[in-house]
């Protein structure tokens, strides 16, 4: 048995590692192979290409990339029409999957898309190419799935896996003394994103908004995170511009216990501030892309925020600052109210509770049952 997997960002190889696993339980001896990251192939995954040779980001992304994907999606195309798999599991990277799910399904190969496209935020033309490429969307966020059932599409809540997850997450003191930290000091996460094009617009904005809040704050300690040892080092060549009274630690990887370890987290939009809710930790979000992509995003976008926690409440809660209003000022002062304002932040909190109860249902294991239904009947 063969079950194909794409997927093309670190949030997707977490999904299809949690994925692969559970079905590995009822499938020991299936070849996994596809696209994916370090988690998927420590699953024993066979990954063709390397899962960033198909992630982008913006359109500066496409513009740069885009040959180089084309090329890749039409080489797996071929190779799974030649070995036809069982299944095909697109994760994530909808730009890149639904095409590729779109063709499969033309040749009679069963497709499965896991996390929707945020089709109900931007471009939701595209629920017509879904129509045609999946015979089951699993969503991560129980509104979508109106939006699909709405449109005869199969589709199932399954929950999201980091909900399940955290609570293995060593916790606050234990990964306080990992990192010399006292129990009792105040202590801010930084995380400027996973992405190269990411980090370049934020670790220096948010390095300078650690060191203006430092001002105010001076008794404060910063944990950065680097996805990389490349990262680690761009990061230290910016802390040696800083001042030498900057409380900063650089943690490469581990993203998790550096958020555990804090009190208080300042991040880049992305899979990470739904991490950060669901360990119950008070954040602010910044957010920079390139000129020509706000323009698409004001053009196209249906909605006025980004942080995903702030689509599952009744009203949001997160502060945001998107491009020109992601700055070294609105950023601290956003922190700062954190800092002077208990209720505010036990208030915050508390909504971050409801978001976890809301989204923990074993991801895993349910989105691998969908999986199976569709083995079962293609056995």
């Amino acid at each position: 048995m063969r079950i194909a997997v794409v997927a093309g960002e670190t949030s997707g190889d977490q999904l299809g590692a949690g994925l692969i696993s559970q079905l590995k339980n009822d499938f020991p001896d299936a070849i996994y192979y596809g696209i994916g990251g370090p988690l998927m192939q420590e699953q024993g995954f066979q990954s063709l290409y390397e899962m960033d040779d198909i992630s982008m980001i913006g359109l500066e992304g496409v513009f740069s990339k885009l040959p180089g994907i084309i090329k890749i999606r039409q080489q797996l195309l071929d190779r799974l029409v030649s070995d036809r798999p069982e299944i095909f599991v697109g994760i994530d990277v909808p730009d890149f999957n639904l095409g590729l799910e779109k063709r499969l399904t033309q040749r009679a190969i069963t497709c499965i898309h896991y996390v929707s496209p945020t089709i109900w935020a931007w471009r939701g033309y595209r629920i017509n190419t879904i129509k045609k490429a999946v015979a089951h969307m699993l969503v991560l966020f129980p509104f979508e799935t109106g939006i699909y059932q709405s449109h005869n599409v199969p589709v199932t809540f399954v929950g999201h896996p980091i909900a399940d997850e955290v609570d293995g997450v060593a916790d606050q003191s234990t990964c306080r003394k990992r990192y010399n930290l006292d129990d009792d000091c105040e202590v801010i996460a930084l995380l400027p994103g996973s992405r190269t094009s990411e980090i370049q617009r934020h670790a220096a904005l948010f390095i300078q908004t650690a060191e203006h809040l430092a001002l105010s704050y001076p008794d404060t300690k910063f944990l950065i995170s680097a996805i990389n040892h490349n990262v680690h080092e761009f990061i230290n060549q910016l802390l040696e511009k800083c001042s030498s009274n900057l409380k900063i630690q650089v943690i490469t990887k581990n993203v998790r216990q550096v958020i555990s370890a804090s009190d208080l987290v300042l991040a880049a939009s992305g899979t990470v501030t739904l991490e950060t809710a669901l360990m119950e930790k008070p954040l602010v979000v910044a957010y920079k892309v390139s000129k020509i992509s706000e323009l698409m995003v004001r053009l196209f976008s249906n909605v006025s925020f980004y942080a995903m926690p702030n689509f599952l409440l009744d009203k949001p809660i997160i502060p945001e600052f998107v491009q020109q209003r992601a700055n070294v000022e609105n950023l601290s002062g956003a922190l700062a109210k954190f800092l002077s304002d208990e209720l505010y932040k036990h208030e915050t909190i508390r909504k971050f509770k409801e978001i976890k109860s809301k989204l923990k249902v074993d991801s895993n294991k349910t989105s691998a049952n969908v999986v199976r239904t569709y083995l079962d009947a293609n056995r």
